[in-house]
């Protein structure tokens, strides 16, 4: 019925709310500073191969190479 809900149940049913959501709040953030990092990392890597490569270039199946 309306007006019936005990206030103090209230109260902790919404700082259980407000923790979870903090929880994961911070969980979001750590989430998205590893994605950042593991980008940053899989790009230097993507770049240190892409300028070497000039000096020792992939070989494809189809490449011709001498026997």
């Amino acid at each position: 019925a309306p007006g019936s809900a005990n206030p103090q149940r209230v109260r902790e049913h919404a700082d259980s709310i407000r923790q979870r959501v903090a929880v994961a709040d911070r969980w979001r953030a750590e989430r998205r500073t590893a994605v950042a990092a593991a980008e940053a990392d899989l790009l230097a890597t993507a770049q240190s191969l892409a300028d070497g490569s000039a000096d020792n270039p992939v070989h494809t199946p189809e490449s011709a190479r001498p026997n």
